[in-house]
């Protein structure tokens, strides 16, 4: 069983991300910063002392990976603050020209003659 509520009531929210890896990683950075600030100042369910953090974590597959941390005042509010925060990203990243990548694949046939 697990306490959300002990020792300090906070519950960090992890928001695991990636982009191309055609990427300006700087810009990536900024402009997830950028939006992650506005859901600070837009919802007071937040932890709003605790600065949002970004670490970059892998090259995967497709994307290069990485995590938004932020701390949310109680745990119910985790969901919320998820929700808002992907909407506005994507849309943003939309308008800013950052891809987010998803799998494909490439299937070659060779034609027997």
């Amino acid at each position: 069983m697990i306490n959300y509520y002990l020792p300090d009531g906070t519950y960090p929210v992890i928001i695991p991300i990636g982009v191309s890896y055609n990427s300006d990683l700087e810009k990536v950075e900024n402009i997830t910063l950028d939006v992650a600030n506005e859901i600070i100042r837009d919802f007071p369910n937040l932890v709003s002392d605790v600065e949002p953090s970004i670490r970059f974590q892998n090259f995967g597959e497709y994307s290069i990976n990485f995590n938004v941390v932020f701390r949310a005042s109680i745990f119910e509010n985790q969901f919320i603050l998820k929700h808002e925060f992907i909407k506005r990203l994507y849309k943003r990243y939309e308008i800013e020209g950052i891809e987010i990548p998803f799998p494909i694949t490439t299937v070659n046939l060779n034609k027997q003659e």
